[in-house]
């Protein structure tokens, strides 16, 4: 459950030092998407990022942009929200580990990835998810075509 106090969230209010690492630290542990509001030093601050992401993946959008290529950023993003999959860099959506936690988390993550499903990454997902027959047979017509 997101903490909507408008006078605390929103980048015009007095009340709220965005540069205080320990005030947006608790504020990206009540709300991943405060990140956004944060000061540029602490959207560089891996662990800040790592914190957001891990409750909000979209939040990986306010990161630094060092840290949206920190795989270890990406992973928790998508474990998170599997469909961040399709904002990541491309490099991303063909690494095995983070489809495989993208489609944990998302099975439609696959088709969101730039880069493409693979084999081993559908099986994944078909383990992880119990999909319909209806994706698995889209799966199978991604991958296969009329091979199969």
């Amino acid at each position: 459950e997101r903490w909507r106090d408008v006078g605390l969230w929103t980048p015009r209010t007095r009340k709220f030092d965005w540069a205080d690492r320990q005030a947006v630290m608790l504020a990206v542990k009540a709300d991943g998407q405060a990140l956004r509001w944060a000061s540029p030093a602490l959207r560089s601050d891996r662990s800040v990022v790592l914190e957001a992401v891990r409750r909000d993946g979209k939040a990986w959008l306010y990161a630094a942009p060092e840290l949206q290529r920190d795989r270890e950023v990406v992973l928790s993003a998508v474990k998170q929200n599997g469909l961040v999959i399709g904002l990541v860099a491309p490099e991303f959506s063909s690494d095995f580990g983070v489809m495989i936690a993208a489609c944990s988390q998302a099975g439609l993550a696959h088709e969101v990835a730039s880069g493409g499903p693979r084999r081993e990454v559908l099986i994944g997902c078909s383990r992880n998810e119990a999909p319909s027959l209806l994706l698995l047979a889209h799966c199978h017509a991604l991958f296969f075509g009329d091979r199969g």
